[in-house]
């Protein structure tokens, strides 16, 4: 079965809106100077809590068919409970996800 170049192209499409690292990094960057409750509103309450209170990190996992998607989040916070840096590790497709997931901050 031959497939429609119109398929393709829409396959094409799709990879486009693919964020790249860096803006993906500069999504997660807008949170630095907020409460880490506008981060625990955008990613959820699954995350771990340091001992001290003062790091919160999200693990976050997807499949697209056979490729796993990966990324660690992690706020690091002062006494008043405001982020001071921030940072993710992972794949583009886990990266992707988180970015995502944070959204635009106005």
């Amino acid at each position: 079965m031959k497939k429609s170049p119109i398929v393709v192209l829409l396959a094409l499409s799709g990879c486009a809106t693919i964020l790249t690292n860096e803006q993906a990094e500069a999504e997660i960057q807008k949170f630095n100077g907020r409460p880490v409750s506008t981060l625990i509103y955008r990613m959820g309450n699954q995350f771990q809590e340091s001992p001290n209170g003062r790091h919160y990190t999200w693990q976050y996992t997807n499949v697209v068919g056979y490729v796993r998607g990966f990324c660690t989040l992690e706020a690091v916070v002062d006494e008043a409970k405001i982020i001071r840096s921030i940072s993710m590790d992972g794949n583009r497709g886990g990266c992707y996800g988180v970015a995502r997931r944070v959204g635009e901050l106005d």
